[in-house]
């Protein structure tokens, strides 16, 4: 089983980690705002919102919050799409987003202008969401809205949205791909220079990738939820010592391995009743238990609700 997992893990923990809980994420729109300005946007209930500051400087504010001040190289991330403001000034009334004018430059993101004739500040926005439920906890923790910057992430950003730029001016086939890949990219730098920034647990997996160690062991249990693991075993897969492995898991994500384990494989059954018409007693044992029971059990003590009712929402919108 060793073998059949590190053949699974086929590149970086990272990455695997981000694979099992399904990245999504789209580019929104270029933006050339000139002093005055200000933006209001009615923010998004399908997943999370960013802007990078490529130029300038502006704040940004989340409705009933601080003003956060921002200058380039600096992201901002609204984890649950609030609806916000951004605005050359902190005390700036915005006009907005949707009675601006879009223009169309030849490129696959929209170009969006506004404001006067004075400094510039330039943008650029987009979104993410995750389509595993392994994500909710952590997105659920963080604040409605959260400056990530640092001079490594500002060079890094740089280069990346120049090849960004770059790509989306030749206008090629496969373009689209491409640009996928590389908002995926920026998604994934943001997400790790806010984890390496927490002083306390990041509420779950993205804690463990501030450890290469730690994220291997995630990453493994992503993989194979039902393999038989216990902090002894997780610790021989990543080459620590048990006690070693115990103690740095819980301080990086929050509890112990084996109380990961359980609730995520609880998020892996709901992903499986989401996407599958696979029969209850089948998706147990596939995360991990060994009869029904077992795994209704996990699911009203993470959840609150048994599979078959957990279904039921899923089947009609409500879940997942």
């Amino acid at each position: 089983m060793r073998r059949t997992i590190d053949d699974a893990v086929t590149d970086d923990a990272l990455s695997t980690i981000l694979r099992t809980v399904r990245l999504r994420t789209a580019a929104i729109s270029r933006g050339i705002f000139k002093v005055p300005w200000g933006v209001a946007t009615s923010g998004s209930k399908d997943g999370a919102l960013y802007h990078v500051i490529v130029e300038g400087s502006c704040f940004a504010r989340a409705e009933g919050g601080e003003p956060i001040a921002l200058s380039a190289g600096d992201v901002v991330v609204f984890p649950r799409g609030a609806a916000h403001t951004i605005s050359d000034e902190p005390n700036r009334a915005p006009s907005p987003r949707s009675d601006m004018r879009t223009s169309d430059d030849g490129t696959c993101v929209p170009l969006v202008e506004h404001g006067g004739f004075g400094k510039v500040t330039r943008l650029f926005c987009g979104s993410f969401a995750f389509e595993h439920l392994a994500a909710e906890p952590l997105i659920a923790a963080m604040p409605d809205a959260l400056r990530v910057a640092s001079p490594s992430l500002a060079t890094w950003l740089s280069t990346t949205l120049d090849l960004l730029k770059i790509e989306l001016e030749r206008g090629r086939t496969g373009a689209d791909a491409v640009v996928t890949r590389l908002l995926d990219v920026i998604v994934l730098e943001v997400l790790r220079t806010y984890a390496d920034g927490q002083t306390a647990p990041c509420s779950g997996w993205l804690g463990a990738l501030r450890d290469e160690r730690i994220a291997r062991a995630v990453a493994a249990m992503h993989v194979a939820p039902a393999e038989d693991w216990t902090a002894e075993r997780l610790a021989g897969h990543v080459g620590m010592s048990r006690s070693s492995f115990f103690a740095r898991f819980t301080e990086l994500v929050g509890e112990a391995p084996v109380r990961y384990l359980a609730r995520f494989r609880v998020y892996a059954a709901a992903d499986l009743l989401k996407r599958t018409d696979m029969s209850i007693a089948e998706l147990a044992k596939q995360v991990g238990y060994e009869s029904e029971n077992g795994l209704a059990r996990a699911c009203k003590r993470v959840l609150g609700m048994g599979p078959t009712e957990l279904r039921r929402r899923v089947a009609g919108g409500a879940g997942g």
